[in-house]
């Protein structure tokens, strides 16, 4: 049986039915979540919890292969593209046009409360 140090189940049961390649994607609050994707909302209030803090509770667990990021993250919100790379093995950028069109590719969709523009990244599960 697998046992998470998540508290979250609906998050819980979805980071283990992942196998290596399958990406999920952590949104901000604003950020058009696909109908057509399974949604796990943890959104509290606005800002809160933010991508960042999200993604620090997945990762003991989680084993990421690489992220994937809008490229105007760089420019708009230069904390967040600094807390992501840090975290993260390997970091790539697209226009923020292409990350909405690849994240429904994604097996599931969880929605934060970040406030921040371009607050979103696509996690591609490693091994």
């Amino acid at each position: 049986m697998y046992r998470s140090p998540l508290l979250n189940g609906p998050l819980s049961a979805a980071l283990a039915d992942l196998a290596h390649g399958d990406e999920i994607v952590l949104t901000g609050a604003a950020l058009p979540r696909p109908d057509v994707l399974p949604s796990i909302d943890l959104s509290l209030v606005a800002g809160n919890p933010t991508v960042v803090e999200v993604l620090d509770a997945l990762l003991p667990t989680f084993p990421v292969e690489y992220g994937l990021a809008a490229h105007e993250v760089l420019h708009d919100c230069p904390s967040i593209a600094a807390d992501l790379s840090d975290r993260l093995p390997h970091l790539d950028t697209i226009p923020h046009a292409d990350l909405m069109t690849r994240s429904h590719r994604a097996k599931v969709v969880v929605r934060t409360g970040d406030d921040e523009r371009y607050a979103n990244v696509i996690l591609r599960r490693g091994f």
